[in-house]
């Protein structure tokens, strides 16, 4: 399979070609200066894939990148399925300050374990172009958050974040069983993250020089392969344990060792290799037994270490309620109660008909004021995206006045750090119905919201579910639509 304006798949050896989709999976240029950038199929699922095509300022105007995705990337163009494969954009479910005409989007690297989350990798400057350098997505391109360590874009980056180099490749290390583990290729070395992107620290390990890394790959045993700008191809055997010896790889081959006859020249061969120098890489063994080594046993630092960073702003709102409350009840409730109680006692009439006119208008008072202060607190906003599915639906009540069966929405959260839900409201006829979602949602967890439908007249009703919460996505919105049978 490869790609150009649009995807071709071979399925004899590369003996013929067919179109997997009759789509433009380009930013809409109608010459070759417009192609894909990068195709990934998902490791965990084959029908899944996403597609990244090149932003270009060659053409007539510049032509922004584009992300897709399909769940059809099993298919293509024939006698049953003659528009092939449907491949979806999913570029506008970025965040809104990514504009993919000022920036270039340079690779997608999918989790080896679930399809619905992959990464996206960003080349630029932030200070110049005031977007991120890495992006991930939890629900198959629906919702992107940023996963630099550099939510706030600050300029220069904290020192726990990627740099302030464009990053031109991404892998998820599958030796990671928690897929928390990212390797980033920047333009002066490798980097790594083993909390989602979270913090990212350089990943050099004093063999990899400061140039450009052009491509990263691993293997299924677990080896790591990275490429590099003119100082070679570098391998990483056992990347994710605790202690881990990269070996560097030359461009020569196997031809040292092809002389037909087994002489002592073999032995004198075998004697040299152990030496950790550019010169082992001369016999083929030797890189064999390395790859055997890397047993992907551990990734224990993956364990994300922010989980509690948030939970401080929910109890500071619970403070702030019963606070109010007791000063409003503590004075004015029994002045009022002495007033309106004790009528037989006239002669207390003129003390009491000044005192509880000013009482009332100040109990009234603080009591607005503390419910208007508790509501607006503001939450500092995560770096961690909520996703919301589906993002529509539509319901049916069997007549005006009685209510459908509930449907749930899943809310996801997809980043390394605790959410807050502040709230779920829905409008129309609808009304909700139960569910698991508290007032926090742990990293990489879900829970659901329960939705009914209760027709107030005949015909098609609509509304929202909106949830509101602190991630960097913002406040999700659910259409909803209904409609009673009479």
């Amino acid at each position: 399979m490869f790609g150009a304006h649009s995807i071709y798949v071979s399925t004899d050896a590369m003996a013929t070609w067919s179109r997997q989709t009759t789509q433009d999976l380009t930013g809409g240029c109608s010459n070759g200066e417009c192609a894909l950038q990068d195709l990934e199929i998902a490791p965990s699922d084959h029908t899944k894939a996403y597609a990244l095509s090149m932003e270009t300022s060659t053409t007539l105007r510049p032509t922004p990148f584009r992300i897709f995705t399909t769940d059809e990337a099993d298919l293509q163009v024939d006698v049953n399925h003659p528009a092939g494969a449907h491949w979806i954009d999913k570029t506008s479910q970025l965040p809104v300050y990514v504009f993919p005409d000022e920036t270039q989007a340079t690779g997608i690297a999918v989790d080896p374990f679930d399809a619905t989350v992959a990464y996206v990798s960003m080349s630029g400057f932030t200070s110049a172009t005031g977007i991120g350098h890495v992006f991930v997505t939890n629900d198959f391109g629906g919702s992107w958050s940023q996963a630099d360590g550099n939510p706030t874009l600050q300029s220069p980056p904290p020192a726990s974040a990627l740099p302030d180099v464009p990053v031109l490749r991404l892998l998820v290390d599958r030796n990671d069983p928690t897929a928390q583990t990212v390797l980033a290729a920047t333009d002066i070395g490798m980097f790594r993250t083993t909390d989602g992107g979270a913090t990212w620290a350089a990943f050099n390990l004093g063999v990899i020089p400061a140039v450009a890394i052009f491509d990263l790959e691993q293997n299924l045993n677990g080896v790591v392969f990275a490429a590099t700008h003119g100082r070679g191809i570098f391998q990483l055997a056992g990347e994710g344990g605790g202690t881990i010896s990269p070996t560097p790889t030359a461009t020569l081959t196997a031809t040292p060792t092809s002389s037909p006859t087994p002489t002592p020249t073999a032995s004198t061969t075998a004697t040299r290799t152990p030496t950790p120098t550019a010169t082992a890489t001369r016999t083929p063994t030797p890189t064999a037994t390395a790859t055997s080594s890397a047993t992907a046993t551990a990734s224990p630092t993956s364990t994300p270490t922010a989980t509690a960073t948030v939970t401080s702003t929910p109890t500071a709102t619970r403070t702030a309620t019963p606070t109010a409350t007791a000063t409003v009840t503590v004075t004015p409730t029994p002045t009022a109660t002495a007033t309106s109680t004790p009528s037989p006692t006239q002669a207390r009439t003129p003390v009491a008909t000044p005192t509880p006119t000013p009482t009332a208008t100040a109990t009234a008072t603080p009591t607005a004021t503390a419910t208007a202060t508790a509501t607006p607190t503001p939450q500092p906003t995560v770096a961690a995206s909520l996703s919301v599915t589906p993002n529509a639906a539509s319901f049916t009540a069997p007549r005006v006045g009685a209510r459908s069966k509930p449907k749930k929405f899943k809310a996801s959260n997809g980043g390394s750090v605790a959410i807050t839900l502040t709230g779920a409201t829905v409008t129309g006829d609808f009304q909700m119905s139960g569910g698991t979602c508290g007032g926090s949602l742990a990293p990489r967890k879900k829970c659901n919201y329960g939705v009914v439908f209760s027709p107030t007249t005949i015909g098609q009703r609509s509304g929202t579910l909106t949830v509101r919460n602190n991630g960097s996505s913002g406040a999700r919105v659910v259409n909803l639509s209904g409609a009673s049978e009479k």
